[in-house]
């Protein structure tokens, strides 16, 4: 049955901003905005990663959730999405679990296969030849994850991701 108090609010920020603007201004305005949506109560909200456009100036959500979760409460935040080919598996993984522990469980990990055309061309990603390499490039995510996950004890952090994981000789900081 629908009530009132069953209804959840999330958002999600592009980040689209005029590309005459003030970028360090443009952040503050976000990472503000981030704090009155918590403020409202709304659940959660989500940060894009984009790398080629002008418009969005959000290339390390990562750094954005860090930012914002100092100055929130309650919100959880969530990587809306971590382009996985354009990052190392290790690094990500260390990132991402730096990152757990600094919102204190307020993170929502999402992952993706890197959509934009203009971010693979950038990098050095054919987009043709990519799903195969994608594919491939997946695995030593899958290890990385799944060493840092089985060290993570409960938070209430969500992972909106396929299963990931590093080599068992890799060594990570356990959740308190």
């Amino acid at each position: 049955m629908w009530s009132a108090s069953s209804i959840r609010f999330g958002a999600f920020l592009a980040p689209y901003h005029p590309l005459d603007a003030d970028p360090a201004l443009q952040l503050r305005r976000d990472i503000d905005l981030m704090t009155h949506l918590d403020h409202l109560g709304f659940e959660e909200a989500w940060m894009g990663e984009h790398h080629s456009t002008g418009a969005e100036i959000v290339p390390a959500p990562d750094m954005f959730i860090a930012a914002a979760a100092e100055r929130t409460e309650r919100i959880q935040f969530g990587t809306g999405v971590t382009s996985l080919p354009y990052h190392h598996p290790l690094i990500t993984a260390d990132r991402i679990t730096q990152l757990d522990l600094q919102t204190r469980g307020r993170l929502i990990f999402g992952t993706g296969p890197g959509k934009i055309p203009l971010d693979a061309h950038m990098m050095g990603i054919n987009r043709r030849t990519s799903v195969v390499a994608r594919a491939k490039r997946s695995r030593p995510f899958s290890r990385c994850f799944a060493a840092r996950s089985s060290t993570w004890k409960p938070t209430g952090s969500r992972c909106v991701t396929h299963a990931h994981s590093c080599p068992p000789t890799v060594r990570t900081a356990s959740r308190p």
